[in-house]
């Protein structure tokens, strides 16, 4: 995937991770997206093994409708 994804052409040994390797674009700001992917792409690149998965269920603040306003 990383040598795939962030090899620059006609280059050697350069690497390029930005928002440009989202299969997707994100709605809002892609600030934080492109740190995340920057640093995955990273990990790739040094050959580090991911996290484990986390089943953890994601915390939803019950006045999230109240304090999004």
């Amino acid at each position: 995937w990383a040598r795939r994804c962030v090899t620059e052409t006609g280059v050697r040994a350069l690497r390029v991770a930005d928002s440009s390797i989202f299969p997707r674009i994100t709605n809002g700001n892609l600030n934080g997206p492109s740190i995340m992917g920057g640093e995955k792409a990273s990990d790739h690149i040094l050959g580090r093994t991911p996290l484990a998965r986390s089943n953890q269920e994601p915390w939803i603040n019950p006045r999230w409708r109240e304090a999004d306003r």
